[in-house]
Formats: C-alpha cells, sequence, structure tokens
C-alpha cells in the first residue's frame, strides 16, 4: 500500500483564527399578534428584525433584547407590559445552551401577570412559544426552553402552567402547538 500526502501535515496545526467578533447581532424578535387572530380567534406570532449590540453572551443578549423590547408593529410583548418598553417581566439572570436544552433563568416569578400587566396580556401558553421561537430562530436550533425562577423551574407563565421545557413546534396549520399536538388555535380558551 503506498500512501501518497500531499501538503504539510502537522499535529500541532492550529486553525486560523476567526476575525473580530461583529460588534452587533442581528436577529428576529417574535411578538404576539393580538389582531392577527387565527380562526379560532387565538393570537399568532409575528417576526421584527431587531439589532442589537454584542456583549459576548448572544443568548442572553437575545433574550434582553426581548424584555426590552415594544413590538413596532402589530405586535404585543407579553415579556414586556409597558407601551415604552421600560418594564420587563422580571430581569435575566442567565441564558444557558447546553446540547438538549436552553434555559433562561429570571429573577421573579412570572406566573402572576396582574396588575401591572395590561389588559391586552397575551395568553402565557404563546408568551412562552414567542420566547422558544426568538432563542430557536436567533440561535439557529430547534431547543426546548426551560423557564427558571432564581434557578428553580417556574411553576408558569401568565396564569399557564408549565411542566418543564417547552418546544417550537409546528401544527398542520403553521401555527405553534402546545405539548399535546393541539395548534393554538384549537387550544380551548378557558
Amino acid at each position: 500500500v503506498i500512501v501518497i500526502v500531499t501538503g504539510a501535515l502537522s499535529p500541532s496545526s492550529t486553525p486560523a483564527p476567526a476575525g473580530p467578533a461583529p460588534a452587533s447581532w442581528t436577529f428576529d424578535l417574535y411578538f404576539v399578534d393580538m389582531g392577527g387572530f387565527n380562526s379560532a380567534q387565538r393570537p399568532t406570532l409575528v417576526s421584527e428584525p431587531v439589532t442589537v449590540p454584542n456583549t459576548g453572551d448572544k443568548p442572553l443578549d437575545i433574550v434582553n433584547a426581548l424584555m426590552g423590547s415594544v413590538a413596532e408593529g402589530k405586535g404585543a410583548n407579553g415579556f414586556n407590559y409597558s407601551s415604552n418598553g421600560q418594564y420587563p417581566i422580571a430581569e435575566v439572570n442567565a441564558v444557558t445552551v447546553e446540547p438538549n436544552v436552553i434555559t433562561v433563568d429570571l429573577d421573579r416569578d412570572v406566573w402572576d401577570p396582574y396588575p401591572n400587566v395590561d389588559c391586552q396580556c397575551p395568553p402565557g401558553d404563546i408568551v412562552m412559544q414567542q420566547l422558544v421561537w426568538t432563542l430557536d430562530s436567533a440561535l439557529d436550533r430547534t431547543l426546548p426552553v426551560l423557564l427558571t425562577i432564581n434557578g428553580d423551574p417556574a411553576r408558569g407563565i401568565w396564569l399557564h402552567k408549565l411542566d418543564g421545557p417547552v418546544s417550537m413546534e409546528f401544527g398542520e396549520s403553521g401555527y405553534p402547538t402546545n405539548a399535546s399536538g393541539q395548534t393554538y388555535g384549537d387550544l380551548p380558551t378557558s
């Protein structure tokens, strides 16, 4: 057997260093379209592009952008209940991306939105999908998202019970689905 090697091979070769990190990230934030109801009168998700400064922690930058944003178009932000973006529902302690899950840790319980939130508060199930879609699309992943409060699993968001990580899934209608596979248009409203 004759092996011909062309070029220089060295076990100590290192890849060329990557260029400088970008000064900013551009990605889509997902918002709840309270005026764009599907056939069962449930809100749908809409996306809007955003560019934010690069702090060196892209997952954290993504969630902080969502927490501090007001939808420019017709969407509502279940993570910021003010019309001027000054009142995020919580501060973000950390966002960790592991091989099988993204964990978003907040500093306070987000179970009950009232009395601080606008009467147009989106349903908690689709608010959680807002977070999942934003993270998964911005990170180009399809990982479930686990919401925690100071390190402990959150009981839920906006009166919607959570039983662990939530995945971004699509129903046949193109709407996001819940863990049972029902599209949001098919979910009961109570």
